[in-house]
C-alpha cells in the first residue's frame, strides 16, 4: 500500500533518495488537533524546494525516517508544536529553523504562515496548491496536493521567492540584514527543543485542591456581588457587563470621572472607564469602586486559573504552552493558562501555585535568579555604587535606602525606588533620589535613550532588536513612554536572554536523566526531580543556571518542596530534607 503522495508545479521532482541526501528539509505536520498531549500526528508534508512536496502518512516508516536524521536542518513554521507532537510518535527533532520566530525577530506585524506568504509573495497558500475541489481529501496524492503547500511556503519564507516582478530575499538574509542572525541561531533556535520538552512533560496538578480553591473563590465572588448590589441599589445589574457598570457608576451613582484619564465623548462614558487601570485612579471617590475591583480580581482568578486548569487537565497534568513570540522584549510568555500573570506576591496567587505539585516519588525544585534585572542594570550602567554593593554581598534595597535617604529604616522605600525608577518610572522626586544614589545609572540611561532616538530602536545583550516608533512622536508623554520602553527592552530583554542561556545548558546536561524541566516564569525555572536524585541535583542546579559573562555573576536561589508554594530554601552546606519539605504541607 502506498502511504505517500507527491505534488509538483514543475518538472523538478526530487526523488526520495534526494530528500535523504539533503542538508535542509522543510516540513509541516497534520495532526488530530492542537493539544500536545491528547492529539497525535496523522502525517506530514516535506520538501527540499519551492516547487514540489511529498505527503507522508505517519505510518510510512520509510519517509518518517526523514524527520529523525541528525545531518538535516528542519525548516518550518511554529515548529515547537510540531516537535512536541512528533515526539509522541517517537520522532525527535532538534536541528530546527523556525520561520515564525525569524519573522518575529524581524518585527513582522503578524506571524501566521498565511499572512507572511501573502505579504512576501503576493500569493495565498492556496495558490501554491491550485487545489480548490470541495471534496473529502482521502488519498495520499490528494493530501500532498492539499497540505504540501505548507512545507513549500516555509521553504520560500526561509530561502526567498523570485517570480517576475515579485522578489522576496527570504528570512535567512533578512535576519542578517537586521543583525539578529546570531540571536536566532545562538538563543532562540536552541531554545525550541527545551520549551517543546517542557510542554511535552507538563506539570502535575492537585485537581481536588483546585476544585476547593474554586469554591473558595466562588464564595468570595458571591459575597462581593451582594455588596455591589447593595451599594449599587440595583439587584438587576450584571457586573460582568462593562456597559451596565459604566451606566451605574456614572449615570445613576453620579461618580465624577477623571476626564484627564479618558478618551472619547464626555456625554457618554467610554467602555474603558470601567477597566481596572482607570478605576484605580478614582477608587476613593465611591465605596463601590474598590469592591468592584476586588470582585473582578476574584472573577479573573477563577476563570483564568481555576477553570483553565481543570478544563485543561490530561492524565492529572496540565500542558502549558510557552511562547517565544509573545513579547517584544524577548521574555517568554505562556498560555493555557498564562503563568506569568499569577499574582505571586499576593496570597491568592500563592494559593494558585499551591495546586502545582510533585508526583509521588518526586520533588519540585525551584531556581530563582537573584536580583537579575538590578544586576543587569548595574552591568549596563557600570555604576560603581551598585556594582560594589552587589560584589560585597550587601542588601541592595537597604543600600538604596541608605544612599537615597540616609536612613536604613526605610528599606521598603529603597525597594520601591529600585523597582520603580530603574525603568525611569515614579515621581520626579523619587527619580532624583534614585539617581542621586546611583549617578552612573542616570548617565547610562541618558546615553542609551539618545542612541535609541538616533537609531529608532534598542538592542539587548544578544542583539535582539526592538523598533520603538514612540521615540519619534511629537507628543511628549508618548515620547517619554518610548524612552522607558527603550530602557526596559535593554534590561528585561537581556535578563530574559541570560535565563534562556542557563536553561539551554541545563537542558543539555539533563538529557538521559529522569529529571524534568516543567515550568519557566520570569526569573524562575521549576524542575520535577526524582527523590533519589535530589541531593545531587540541588547543588548542581544552583551552579548550572549561573551566568558569569557579565560584570556581576547571575546567581540563583534554590528551594524545594511538594508544591510550587510551600518550599524549603536551600543554601550550600544545607542537608536536603524530604521530611522538612513534607512538614510544610501542614503549615497552611
Amino acid at each position: 500500500m502506498t502511504l505517500h503522495g507527491l505534488v509538483s508545479k514543475t518538472e523538478k521532482v526530487p526523488s526520495i533518495e534526494d530528500l535523504f541526501n539533503s542538508t535542509e528539509l522543510s516540513f509541516d505536520i497534520e495532526s488530530t488537533g492542537l493539544h500536545t498531549y491528547n492529539d497525535v500526528p496523522l502525517g506530514f508534508s516535506v520538501t527540499n524546494n519551492a516547487d514540489s512536496a511529498y505527503f507522508c502518512m505517519i505510518e510510512d516508516m520509510q519517509l518518517r525516517q526523514l524527520l529523525n536524521h541528525p545531518g538535516i536542518d528542519y525548516i518550518g513554521h511554529n515548529l515547537k508544536y510540531d516537535r512536541s507532537t512528533l515526539k509522541r510518535a517517537g520522532i525527535n527533532i532538534n536541528n530546527i529553523i523556525d520561520t515564525m520566530i525569524a519573522a518575529h525577530l524581524c518585527e513582522e506585524p503578524r506571524l501566521s504562515l498565511e499572512y507572511l506568504i501573502t505579504a512576501k509573495t503576493g500569493r495565498s497558500i492556496r495558490t501554491f496548491t491550485d487545489y480548490t475541489e470541495p471534496i473529502l481529501i482521502s488519498t495520499p496524492s490528494q493530501l500532498a496536493e492539499h497540505f504540501g503547500s505548507h512545507a513549500r511556503a516555509a521553504w520560500i519564507l526561509w530561502h526567498g521567492y523570485n517570480d517576475g516582478d515579485v522578489h522576496w530575499e527570504g528570512y535567512e538574509k533578512a535576519l542578517k540584514n537586521n543583525i539578529v542572525y546570531d540571536t536566532f541561531f545562538d538563543v532562540e533556535m536552541p531554545l525550541i527543543p527545551v520549551l517543546s520538552d517542557m510542554e511535552y512533560n507538563g506539570v502535575q496538578i492537585d485537581a481536588d485542591y483546585i476544585r476547593l480553591l474554586g469554591t473558595y473563590f466562588d464564595n468570595k465572588i458571591n459575597i462581593l456581588e451582594s455588596a455591589l448590589h447593595y451599594w449599587g441599589q440595583d439587584e438587576s445589574i450584571n457586573f460582568n457587563s462593562p456597559e451596565q457598570v459604566a451606566k451605574l457608576f456614572y449615570e445613576k451613582l453620579k461618580i465624577k470621572p477623571n476626564w484627564k484619564m479618558t478618551k472619547g465623548s464626555k456625554s457618554k462614558p467610554p467602555r474603558h472607564m470601567v477597566d481596572g487601570k482607570y478605576l484605580e485612579t478614582i477608587k476613593d471617590s465611591h465605596t463601590i469602586i474598590p469592591i468592584y475591583l476586588l470582585y473582578k480580581q476574584y472573577d479573573k482568578l477563577r476563570s483564568t486559573y481555576v477553570n483553565s486548569l481543570l478544563d485543561g487537565l490530561s492524565n492529572g497534568r496540565i500542558y502549558v504552552s510557552f511562547n517565544q513570540t509573545g513579547t517584544r522584549t524577548g521574555r517568554l510568555s505562556s498560555s493555557g493558562p498564562n503563568l506569568q500573570n499569577i499574582p505571586q506576591r499576593r496570597e491568592e496567587g500563592r494559593k494558585i501555585r499551591r495546586g502545582f505539585i510533585a508526583p509521588e516519588g518526586t520533588t519540585l525544585v525551584k531556581a530563582d535568579a537573584d536580583q537579575l534585572e538590578l544586576k543587569m542594570m548595574a552591568h549596563w550602567s557600570k555604576d560603581v555604587n551598585m556594582l560594589r554593593a552587589f560584589i560585597e554581598g550587601r542588601d541592595i534595597h537597604l543600600e538604596t535606602a541608605i544612599r537615597a535617604y540616609g536612613d536604613p529604616n526605610r528599606r521598603a522605600d529603597g525597594k520601591t525606588l529600585n523597582f520603580q525608577c530603574q525603568y525611569l518610572g515614579g515621581k520626579k522626586e523619587h527619580q532624583d533620589a534614585f539617581f542621586g544614589a546611583y549617578p552612573g545609572i542616570k548617565t547610562w540611561s541618558d546615553m542609551a535613550i539618545e542612541e535609541a532616538h538616533y537609531r529608532g530602536y534598542a538592542r539587548t545583550l544578544f542583539n535582539r532588536k526592538r523598533t520603538i516608533p514612540e521615540l519619534s512622536s511629537f507628543n511628549e508623554k508618548v515620547k517619554e513612554h518610548g524612552e522607558r520602553e527603550a530602557i526596559s527592552t535593554i534590561i528585561q530583554g537581556s535578563s530574559a536572554e541570560v535565563v534562556k542561556i542557563g536553561m539551554l545548558k541545563v537542558w543539555d546536561d539533563l538529557q538521559g536523566t529522569d529529571i524534568k524541566m516543567v515550568l519557566q516564569v520570569h526569573d524562575e525555572v521549576v524542575f520535577e526531580v526524582p527523590n533519589n536524585l535530589l541531593k545531587e541535583f540541588i547543588p548542581y542546579i544552583k551552579q548550572g543556571l549561573e551566568y558569569r559573562e557579565l560584570d556581576l555573576p547571575i546567581t540563583y536561589s534554590v528551594s524545594y518542596g511538594q508544591n510550587w508554594t510551600q518550599q524549603v530554601k536551600w543554601k550550600p552546606g544545607d542537608e536536603v530534607s524530604l521530611a522538612a519539605s513534607n512538614a510544610l504541607l501542614h503549615t497552611e
